[in-house]
């Protein structure tokens, strides 16, 4: 069975970090970002972010609103908005995947002393609210008792506005 297909079935929405498991794959869900401009939802002190990553259980795959601290964080003319909690929570457990936004900047890197992927997979910049970069997809291989692998396969083309 594809992960598609039972996630197809299910709404999976988180209001605090928890973890759910689809098709043996265990994955922590967090909507929260880091405290950095009044305004924004979803918002918790870095203090209270980085407590909840400290007793986070493990995870195979991170799905984020933040991108972890020093890692696709950087917001132009604001610098670093990161989140430490994510960070050490990456050092701690090294999922394989992490998938963040926030950041409306898209970008992939590799961590290969942990091996685990980043992606930022956010596709709309602030300045234009116009999709630049299609949705990324990923393989990841799924095996008994193995860490998943990860394989990045790239983007599908932005759809325009209106578009669905």
């Amino acid at each position: 069975m594809s992960l598609a297909e039972p996630l197809g079935r299910c709404r999976i929405a988180a209001s605090e970090l928890e973890v759910v498991e689809v098709c043996g794959l265990r994955l922590l869900l967090s909507p929260r970002s880091p405290t950095d401009h009044a305004g924004w939802t979803n918002q918790s002190s870095r203090r209270s972010l980085f407590e909840a990553y400290q007793t986070a259980p493990p995870a195979d795959v991170v799905v984020s609103h933040a991108p972890p601290a020093g890692i696709l964080d950087h917001v132009r003319g604001v610098g670093p908005i990161g989140c430490v909690g994510l960070l050490s929570y990456i050092a701690r457990v090294a999922p394989s995947l992490v998938i963040c936004g926030h950041v409306h900047r898209a970008g992939m890197v590799r961590l290969d002393d942990l091996d685990v992927v980043v992606a930022n997979v956010a596709v709309v910049p602030h300045h234009t609210l116009e999709p630049v970069q299609g949705v990324s997809l990923f393989e990841l291989d799924v095996r008994d008792g193995q860490r998943p692998a990860v394989r990045a396969i790239g983007h599908t083309r932005p759809l325009p506005r209106g578009e669905s």
